[in-house]
């Protein structure tokens, strides 16, 4: 597939810049894209990084609402969710070969909105912001851990919300409704934006409130009486308030809440999901039914976020101070699983919640002057605390547990980037970044019997145990640009990412030492170097941008799950020892066919091979299907996304139209109740998706009519490594849906 891409790639740069297409119009140039994601503004084609940026045109379209949906639209990406707001989750380049999270419950993808990163210790998972009145979506592919605060191995995902209009009055409306095949209710939207200028030039407020429900799909086993079991609602509100206080300084704040409900969590309870049905397990276990005594099952999503930015635009050098908070008072993850251990089906509830609180602040200077030498450098500061507790209980064997896993983390870092012309043909970059940071680790767990209270306490109380960790690391980037004229640029990079090490509670540790088990890797860090060549090419005279790029990441400690057999019983943790290089091929192109035609297409093909395994001496229970000189899991081989957009004045109104697809190989996962097994566990389907979306606009009224999911695509996308009971578990899609929307933008 590789060779595929690459033949295209020189095949399309060998293409004379004459060459003409069939019926194009003189004035049909590509739009010029600037982003802000290099700290500074630059046109997207200047950048000599792979950096992808999806406009508010797209996003305003009923078909890219989520932003799981735009992740479609993303070279090498996969997915996993199934409409989840909470966890709209991106891995880009196998960054899902850090297969757990456990190594330090941070997300291998960074996530930013207006360039302050959001950080939930609780779990690692993106803001559930939607695209409702965003400016533009960065993304940026590969370690990035020398131009922002955070350390990101995958990439990074950099959310722009609209900006305060200082000068106008405006106003916007939108609503919507879904129909969603097979289903009974329709899905519901209504928003509406306000840009107030309290003080013209001065001081201004901008505020966004969206309802959205979704009538999910799939019906509960035995109960026809429950409805829509999937089915979940999110309410958004954001507040903007910006000040430009004189010529060289601006102020901003920012205060979001999301508030998101949910009838059961997408991916759980799933009895079956052959033949495009989604059947879910009926509620069985006493503590579920003892909370819902009805069978429908609630979780409750609360989160806020809040934000300052001071800018001081200088002769020198843009200061900028910024803080960001995220409260997260509840996350309810109630659910109940079926598993088997050879002793036929069983099932456990799990009811947690997941409360936390995290503070960064940043400062940061970055370079005025244009010229030969551009430089940037910044202090990063991070203090975040969670409180995640909760009960689990298994009947089969008349047990449940009471666990409080409290978290304390303070780091910081600093870091610089400086690029330097050499001439103007040739430039260089050099980044380093220092990383400390300490983090307490406080096990809390109790363990009762049939007959003891289902929410304690508990007769079998153990220790309070308390594990302190401190960790650092440095990253780098080096890097080397060649313009051989004025539409080609090539760069060559290496860069490094570091993430926390793997910690093991308290019990896991002393059960280790008890069995005279050492667990394997680095016990400082996982760490990713990665090797980086790109092209990026504008010819046909501005009708059309090519940018390719191949990626070489060198893998060292990867966490994996693994089940260690010590005497007397056997853990489930874990532990790095794993080793891998991970290629990525990717490209990605863009064609103006004529001013009113655009045509574009994104693909990656991505390999991985294990270069080393933990001594299987000392790790007897480590997964069979992970071994020397074979691939590794969580991640699609290859991905493909073709779109076409069209607009055309007809009449008195603006006619437009789009249409996208994309498809991601089928991913392969690991039977996590057969570690023995030699061979992982594949997707039953590849993942494919068609959206087409037509539409007319005519002054401030803009009406869109959407088809999702247009083949009825219904293969289980996702492996069934949970479904050790028939195998019949696995995501699947949303049926096949319509929606349309009308929006008033008097902005």
């Amino acid at each position: 597939m590789y060779k595929i891409l690459l033949g295209g790639l020189v095949a399309s740069l060998a293409l004379p810049t004459s060459f003409s297409v069939a019926a194009q119009d003189d004035e049909a140039v590509m739009e010029e894209v600037i982003v802000s994601a290099t700290r500074r503004d630059v046109a997207v084609m200047d950048i000599p990084q792979s950096i992808q940026a999806i406009s508010a045109d797209t996003l305003e379209l009923p078909s890219f609402g989520n932003m799981s949906q735009v992740y479609n639209l993303v070279p090498g990406a996969t997915v996993f969710s199934n409409k989840s707001p909470q966890e709209q989750g991106i891995q880009m380049r196998g960054s899902g070969v850090v297969q757990s999270n456990a190594a330090d419950d941070t997300s291998p993808v960074g996530y930013y909105v207006d360039d302050i990163p959001y950080v939930d210790i609780s779990t690692p998972v993106p803001p559930p912001i939607g695209t409702f009145d965003l400016e533009r979506v960065e993304i940026i592919r590969g370690p990035q851990g020398t131009s922002y605060g955070q350390d990101s191995s995958g990439g990074s995902v950099i959310l722009r919300t609209a900006p305060v209009d200082l000068e106008n009055f405006g106003y916007k409306v939108r609503g919507g409704i879904t129909n969603v095949g097979s289903v009974d209710d329709n899905g519901k939207q209504v928003g509406g934006v306000i840009n107030i200028p309290v003080i013209e030039d001065v001081f201004g407020i901008r505020a966004s409130l969206l309802s959205e429900t979704d009538p999910g799909f799939g019906q509960v086993a035995g109960r026809a009486d429950i409805k829509n079991p999937l089915e979940s609602s999110r309410d958004s509100i954001r507040i903007k308030a910006f000040a430009k206080v004189s010529d060289t300084l601006s102020l901003e704040a920012t205060h979001s809440e999301w508030n998101t409900e949910y009838n059961v969590l997408p991916g759980t309870q799933i009895a079956d999901s052959r033949n495009g049905r989604m059947v879910l397990t009926d509620l069985s276990t006493p503590m579920l039914l003892e909370l819902f005594p009805d069978g429908r099952l609630k979780n409750d999503f609360e989160i806020s976020w809040t934000t300052f930015k001071a800018v001081l635009a200088l002769d020198l050098a843009d200061i900028t101070y910024s803080a960001g908070r995220v409260d997260t008072p509840k996350k309810e993850t109630n659910s109940e699983f079926e598993f088997d251990v050879g002793l036929g089906p069983m099932f456990s509830a799990v009811v947690f919640n997941q409360p936390a609180e995290s503070t960064t602040q940043e400062l940061r200077i970055v370079s005025s002057d244009p010229g030969k030498l551009r430089w940037l450098g910044g202090l990063f500061l991070m203090d975040a605390e969670s409180d995640s507790a909760g009960w689990t209980q298994t009947p089969a064997f008349f047990i449940s547990e009471q666990r409080s896993d409290p978290i304390e983390a303070e780091a910081w870092a600093i870091y610089a980037e400086a690029e330097y012309d050499l001439n103007d043909q040739w430039g260089v970059q050099a980044g380093l970044r220092y990383h400390d940071e300490e983090r307490a680790y406080t096990n809390i767990y109790a363990l009762g019997f049939a007959g003891e209270p289902t929410f304690g306490p508990f007769s079998m109380p153990s220790p309070t145990t308390v594990e302190s960790r401190e960790f650092d690391n440095v990253s780098y980037r080096l890097g080397l640009t060649w313009e051989p004229n004025e539409s080609t640029l090539l760069y060559l990079t290496q860069s490094s990412a570091n993430r926390a090490p793997i910690v093991l509670g308290q019990p896991d540790r002393i059960a280790l030492e008890t069995a005279g088990v050492s667990a394997p890797g680095n016990a400082d860090a996982s760490e990713l170097v990665n090797t980086e060549i790109g092209v990026k090419w504008t010819g046909l005279e501005g009708r059309l941008q090519v940018e390719a790029v191949y990626a070489h990441g060198d893998w060292k400690d990867v966490p994996i799950w693994a089940q260690l057999n010590i005497v007397p019983q056997p853990i489930s943790v874990a532990i790095g020892g794993t080793d891998a290089v991970v290629e990525t091929w990717e490209v990605a192109a863009s064609l103006q066919i004529t001013d009113n035609l655009n045509a574009t297409y994104s693909g990656a093909y991505t390999s991985t091979e294990v270069q080393g395994v933990p001594d299987g001496a000392l790790v007897t229970g480590f997964p069979g299907a992970v071994r020397d000189g074979g691939d590794l899991f969580n991640y699609s081989p290859t991905t493909h996304n073709l779109g076409l957009s069209w607009e055309q004045d007809v009449g008195n109104y603006a006619m437009f139209a789009s249409v996208n697809y994309v498809y991601r190989e089928r991913v392969d996962g690991i039977n996590v109740f057969d570690f023995a097994a030699s061979e992982y566990v594949p997707a039953e389907a590849s993942y494919e998706n068609a959206s087409i979306n037509i539409g007319a606009r005519q002054g401030a009224w803009t009406g869109t009519l959407s088809f999702n999911n247009v083949t009825d695509h219904d293969g289980r996308y996702l492996p069934s490594s949970q479904g050790v009971v028939g195998g019949v578990y696995g995501l699947i899609q949303a049926p096949r849906s319509v929606s349309f929307q009308l929006t008033y933008d008097a902005l």
